[in-house]
């Protein structure tokens, strides 16, 4: 999931989903873009619902829920540096509430650090 903080994009909010292998068979290829679809149809499903997220972290919720994923790790902090498991806080992805503080929390982060780089150009 990913939030774009610049006016250079249409939407506010944004999901890329990404198949890293080099050598993919095609029933893989085919069994993952059915996946995909299914996600974007449960996400059409719940905007059609709930109108659009509001927040990032809404929408990370939201995009859980439409992965069907069950447990989350969320990085603590927006730092560029390798991570081990003490720089992350691990939710349940059904615990709406946890999933919103701790993605809210990485969107403060996200929203202070390009408030400074706005300042400083």
């Amino acid at each position: 999931m990913r939030a774009f903080v610049n006016r250079e994009h249409a939407a506010t909010f944004g999901q890329r989903v990404v198949l890293n292998s080099v050598s993919a068979e095609l029933d893989e290829l085919r069994a993952a873009v059915r996946k995909m679809e299914r996600m974007r149809d449960r996400m059409r499903r719940i905007d059609k619902e709930l109108g659009d997220a509001s927040t990032f972290a809404e929408y990370v919720r939201r995009g859980l829920r439409a992965a069907g994923v069950g447990i989350v790790h969320i990085a603590r902090d927006a730092a560029g540096r390798p991570r081990n498991a003490s720089n992350y806080i691990t939710v349940r992805a059904d615990d709406g509430a946890s999933v919103l503080e701790a993605a809210g929390r990485l969107e403060a982060i996200a929203l202070m650090l390009f408030g400074r780089r706005v300042e400083a150009a």
